[in-house]
């Protein structure tokens, strides 16, 4: 299905699936803008993903044959891969922005050591938004938020619970983070996943703020 054309005050776009070598690579310029570490291997991470068909193969409302398929073929890498997502937003053919999203391998990887079956559990129902970036001549039209609500929706149609991210405090994006519906918690306040059924916490960094929002989804009780 062709993804609606977003317009705003001189700007028309969409927002879409990352497709092809090409759009990958811009990942890596995006990943730079939002500051993120290894930004060029991410970006190749993610292309790799894609070829191998295992990238966004467990983001649907059936996702449960595709994650254990994604589990067996490449273990804990290939789950966290197939439960991942690249979105760009595209105005004229040109990619404007991008959003990386997925579980929180960090903490998947703390809980590996109790069992699959938690990790399972936690790669279901977590989404993290990794990095989001818009071009500087096209900030103030919405993309951003628009490819947070893509991501937001995708996560919801795929049985996750919530979605959560940080940000540094100084950036002043609070205010972003909360006209996009999410809760913009204090600087340096963890968020703590024991309500849904995971042994774990997202900790902020020194000068950082987290955001999350609770999804309801009627595919809960499938993870």
């Amino acid at each position: 299905m062709t993804p609606p054309t977003i317009h705003t005050d001189g700007l028309s776009y969409e927002i879409r699936e990352a497709r092809g070598r090409t759009e990958f690579r811009r990942f890596r310029h995006f990943n730079e803008l939002a500051g993120a570490v290894n930004a060029a291997r991410s970006a190749r991470e993610m292309w790799l993903a894609t070829k191998t068909g295992l990238l966004s193969s467990a983001l649907d409302a059936d996702y449960t044959t595709a994650l254990g398929l994604a589990w067996t073929v490449a273990e804990l890498p290939g789950a966290l891969m197939a439960r991942s997502l690249a979105l760009v937003a595209v105005s004229h053919g040109e990619v404007i922005g991008g959003l990386t999203a997925g579980p929180p391998w960090r903490i998947i990887r703390q809980l590996a050591p109790v069992g699959n079956d938690v990790a399972r559990h936690a790669i279901v129902t977590m989404m993290k938004i990794h990095t989001l970036a818009v071009l500087p001549d096209y900030r103030g039209n919405g993309v951003g938020c628009a490819l947070v609500t893509r991501a937001v929706e995708i996560a919801r149609l795929a049985g996750a619970r919530v979605v959560h991210g940080q940000f540094d405090t100084a950036s002043g994006q609070a205010g972003f983070y909360g006209r996009c519906g999410f809760t913009v918690h204090d600087p340096g306040i963890p968020v703590e996943f024991s309500s849904y059924g995971i042994p774990a916490g997202h900790v902020p960094g020194p000068g950082e703020s987290l955001f999350s929002m609770a999804l309801a989804t009627s595919n809960n009780s499938r993870s």
